[in-house]
C-alpha cells in the first residue's frame, strides 16, 4: 500500500507541476511577457531621407539599419562608405533599400554624365512651348520625334527616346508643366547623327509617350530615304487654231 501511495503521489505532483507551468504560459501570453525569439539580422544601407533622381549621395543621405537575413535582396550595400559619392539612378524614399543597380559611380564632371546608359550619348535639342508638348515633357519621360523636311514630307525620325533633362534640370521632382528652351535626350551615336542631319534639313516635333508603352523599339529613319513623290496635275497648253482670211471680190 505504501509503494502504491508513493507512486500516486509522485504522479499527482508531476501533473500539478505541469498544470502550473501551462497556467503560467497562458498568463504570460495574455500579459505580453512571452519571450519571442529575435530573427537573425544584418546591417544594410537605406535612405535616411528622400533622395531625388540624379543626386550625388552624401553621408547625410544614408544610414544603416537592421534587416532580416533571410529577406535581404540581392545587390544591397552593407557599409556606408562604398555608397557615398555615387549618383542615384532614380528617386529613393526614407528607409528604402539602396541596391547596386540603382546607383552608379561618379568619376567626374556633371552628375548627368553619370546617369547616361553605357554606349549612349546625351544630346540637347532646342525647343519651344509647342515643340516641347506645351511643357509636359519632363525628365524621365519618353517621346517620339517627328521630322518635317522643308519640302513638306513628314515622318517619324526616332521612337521611344528617353528625356534626361529639361533646360538644366535633371530632377524628376517636377509634376507640373514648364516652358523650356531645350530638351536633353539619351541617344546612340547613330541616332545623334540622324538627329543633327534632320535639324539641318527641316524642323522637329516631339510626341509624348505613355511610360508603360514599350511596344516599339528605338528606330531611326535614314535621312537619305527618298521623300514620297508628290503627284501634280499637268495642264498642257494648246496653241489656238490658225485662221486664213480670204478677201471676197
Amino acid at each position: 500500500m505504501n509503494s502504491r501511495f508513493a507512486v500516486m503521489l509522485i504522479i499527482a505532483v508531476v501533473m500539478a507541476g505541469g498544470a502550473a507551468w501551462l497556467a503560467k504560459r497562458w498568463v504570460d501570453s495574455q500579459t505580453g511577457n512571452v519571450e519571442v525569439a529575435q530573427p537573425d539580422t544584418t546591417s544594410v544601407v537605406v535612405a535616411a531621407a528622400r533622395i531625388p533622381f540624379a543626386t550625388r549621395i552624401e553621408a547625410t543621405h544614408i544610414k544603416l539599419t537592421e534587416w532580416p537575413k533571410d529577406n535581404v535582396p540581392e545587390g544591397v550595400f552593407t557599409e556606408l562608405e562604398p555608397v557615398i559619392g555615387k549618383v542615384t539612378q532614380r528617386d529613393f524614399y526614407a528607409n528604402e533599400l539602396l541596391l547596386q543597380p540603382q546607383v552608379t559611380d561618379h568619376v567626374g564632371g556633371s552628375t548627368l554624365s553619370a546617369i547616361i546608359e553605357q554606349g549612349k550619348r546625351a544630346m540637347s535639342v532646342r525647343v519651344n512651348d509647342v515643340v516641347g508638348v506645351a511643357g509636359f515633357i519632363l525628365p524621365g519621360n519618353r517621346a517620339d520625334i517627328i521630322a518635317t523636311r522643308r519640302g513638306g514630307s513628314t515622318y517619324t525620325l526616332l521612337r521611344n527616346i528617353k528625356v534626361l533633362a529639361i533646360d538644366q534640370t535633371a530632377s524628376r521632382d517636377q509634376d507640373k508643366p514648364a516652358v523650356v528652351r531645350a530638351l536633353t535626350l539619351e541617344v546612340t551615336p547613330q541616332q545623334a547623327e540622324t538627329l543633327v542631319q534632320a535639324m539641318k534639313t527641316g524642323t522637329l516635333q516631339f510626341t509624348l509617350r505613355n511610360p508603360m508603352d514599350d511596344t516599339e523599339v528605338n528606330l531611326a529613319i535614314k535621312e537619305d530615304t527618298p521623300a514620297p513623290a508628290v503627284k501634280r496635275k499637268v495642264v498642257r497648253y494648246s496653241a489656238p487654231a490658225k485662221f486664213k482670211v480670204i478677201r471676197w471680190p
